[in-house]
């Protein structure tokens, strides 16, 4: 019979003691590893934690300087009127499938000498709203302006435009100049002139937002008629690409015009090859529309349009964003005076060939010709143009 063997108690104190350095070496090797990671969260070493801080404290730097220390200057001054618009009630389905959903507003300042229209001729709408009557003889007979709003918008937004351009015609063109054939400024459906001119056969578009856009696409329409538009100016527009792409129809558009603007200053007798553009950003004021996005120099040759920043106009050097461009007061007078300084009454264009527009537009847009401003309004008082700007409203 065979005996079990009993444990000697010293035997059993060198196992525990044994069991105890295991235990303690464990707890110690996993001390040390917690140690290492602990120090400075992760293994990062004071050095690199210093990097990383000031890393950080320059990033926050970087951007409180872009947000509150790189915008265009601020400054915008109110523009006053007293504007009165009247629907055309005329301008109906006789003309356009579509005067249903849009419809044409004469502008005038109640501050402007120009006839008043007969009281039976009249309905008012509302406090500064009046319709006239479509059997009312209204022939305006000078270069239609065309105001186009943009998505959202509203055809009151030229008012601000349309005043500023009748105070630099009753300042600087018709001062001491009250000859019988002179008629005073009436905003109506373009840049009006005495009757005894020919007759207009191009229209003036002013595009705001993607009104400008909706002024481009007006050339590759079926229906569009050669030389009917030879000036836009567009304000705040996102030529380059949409301010939401949304599908594939708004891109596609957005290609057809691109492809047929670049074709059509491809020869000297192209479709476009007498059409100015003019594009006005607000700079990184404007959040709703990029301004960058407005930048035409891609389509549009140095030698028929161009593309600058508010802060950059002569006389304004304020940043505006997307709605206040359109009644900044430093902004919207340069516009107005170079609207009126481009007319020439005396030709069927009603404005002035493309090179002398170009150098209108940029002599008070850009300041890189010394046109002088005087002998420009005098060469426009000879032709006695009047103004007059109507707004499409829907």
């Amino acid at each position: 019979m065979s005996e079990k063997r009993i444990p000697h108690l010293g035997e059993a104190a060198s196992k525990e003691e044994s069991s105890s350095t295991t235990i303690d070496s464990s707890q110690k090797s996993r001390e040390r590893v917690a140690l290492k990671y602990s120090t400075f969260s992760y293994g990062c070493s004071l050095p690199l934690f210093v990097l990383f801080l000031l890393s950080f404290t320059l990033l926050g730097c970087l951007l409180h300087s872009s947000l509150y220390h790189q915008l265009d200057p601020k400054g915008c001054m109110m523009t006053y009127m007293q504007p009165t618009y009247y629907r055309i009630l005329g301008f109906d389905k006789d003309y356009t499938d579509l005067a249903g959903k849009y419809g044409l507003l004469l502008y005038r300042d109640e501050g402007d000498e120009h006839p008043a229209l007969h009281p039976s001729q009249l309905t008012q709408t509302d406090d500064r709203d009046w319709s006239i009557a479509k059997s009312a003889k209204i022939r305006p007979n000078g270069v239609p302006a065309l105001f186009i709003p943009g998505n959202a918008g509203s055809a009151r937004q030229v008012r601000s435009i349309a005043k500023e351009a009748t105070r630099y015609y009753n300042e600087k063109i018709q001062k001491g100049l009250r000859a019988p054939w002179s008629k005073p400024i009436d905003f109506f459906t373009g840049f009006h002139s005495n009757t005894a001119f020919p007759r207009p056969t191009s229209v003036l578009i002013i595009g705001h937002s993607m009104g400008g856009i909706v002024a481009r696409t007006l050339f590759t329409m079926d229906n569009f008629i050669p030389g009917s538009i030879n000036t836009i100016l567009t304000i705040a527009s996102p030529h380059m690409v949409p301010p939401l792409a949304l599908d594939y129809t708004v891109t596609s558009i957005y290609d057809m015009i691109e492809e047929f603007w670049i074709r059509g200053y491809d020869t000297p007798h192209g479709m476009l090859a007498n059409v100015s553009l003019v594009s006005i950003m607000g700079g990184n004021q404007d959040i709703t529309v990029n301004s960058d996005a407005g930048n035409i120099h891609h389509i549009v040759p140095q030698s028929h349009g161009f593309s600058v920043f508010t802060s950059s106009i002569p006389h304004a050097w304020v940043g505006s964003d997307h709605l206040s461009i359109l009644w900044c007061n430093q902004v919207v007078r340069q516009i107005g005076i170079a609207l009126v300084e481009v007319i020439d009454a005396s030709t069927p264009n009603q404005v002035k060939p493309l090179d002398e527009r170009m150098k209108i537009f940029r002599n008070h847009l850009l300041w890189e010709d010394s046109l002088s401003t005087s002998s420009i309004s005098k060469g426009t008082k000879a032709k006695g143009c009047h103004v007059q700007i109507c707004s499409l409203v829907h």
